[in-house]
């Protein structure tokens, strides 16, 4: 619900009064670093976290026959063979159903026409404003979805930047993957792989600094090989445009 309002206020600020939506976003992202702490200073007197109140995980699921399996049983049910949370595969399943609605159903395909080309939507006689209202409103559900696992997933409490930046690396996760729902989900684990990379690292003698490194400096590489990937691409597309011209 949380998620849900938030996103509906970026609707309000972008749509209707014309804010850029990364910079309300990122304001909106200030909001409520700050308003969760107050509140939760309020209702717990404690600025830090809400280890004294009773939280409640999520559940685990784990796949029966694994013990001993090598690599296949430790992607499954983890390091230590308790299974994965529930949201880990509610993410995976939205990702594929959200591809396949982008692209075979009514809903997605006037969605993405109107992100895509709003002055062509309108001209078909679509509710521009409607579906983007309706885009936003759903990103922000889902989105919240991470912060539910990690508060009752990653941990079992909430306490202050608990996120730690996770978000800004799904913003370049869209980015990397083309903002295509499958593409993100292989940059999703790229960035998660450097994660789990520095912290394994982080049990060896590396200083902690090269470790904090890791993440984001996975991320630019991979953001600048893509970029790179794309003016090499768009060059090759251009080449053979003028080669066509000329041999006709």
């Amino acid at each position: 619900m949380a998620g849900t309002a938030l996103a509906g206020l970026l609707a309000l600020f972008h749509l209707e009064l014309g804010a850029d939506l990364i910079v309300a976003g990122i304001g909106l992202n200030i909001l409520a670093q700050g308003l969760t702490v107050l509140l939760m200073a309020h209702l717990t007197g404690d600025k830090g976290s809400t280890a004294s109140l009773t939280s409640f995980a999520m559940p685990s699921l784990r796949w029966p026959g694994m013990d001993g399996v090598p690599v296949l049983g430790v992607l499954l049910n983890g390091d230590g063979d308790a299974g994965h949370n529930v949201l880990v595969y509610c993410a995976l399943a939205a990702a594929g159903l959200i591809a396949w609605a982008l692209r075979h159903t009514v809903f997605g395909l006037r969605l993405k026409a109107a992100g895509e080309n709003a002055q062509a939507a309108l001209a078909a006689g679509l509710p521009v404003q409607r579906l983007r209202y309706a885009g936003l409103l759903l990103s922000g559900l889902l989105a919240s979805g991470g912060g539910v696992f990690l508060g009752m997933g990653y941990l079992t409490l909430f306490q202050a930047d608990m996120a730690a930046g996770r978000g800004y690396l799904a913003l370049a996760a869209v980015f990397l993957g083309g903002r295509r729902p499958l593409g993100i989900v292989a940059a999703a684990l790229v960035f998660g792989g450097a994660t789990v990379m520095a912290a394994r690292l982080g049990l060896l003698a590396v200083p902690a600094e090269v470790v904090f490194m890791i993440p984001p400096l996975v991320t630019i590489a991979a953001l600048v090989l893509v970029k790179q990937h794309q003016r090499l691409a768009a060059r090759r597309r251009a080449a053979a445009g003028r080669a066509t011209l000329l041999s006709s």
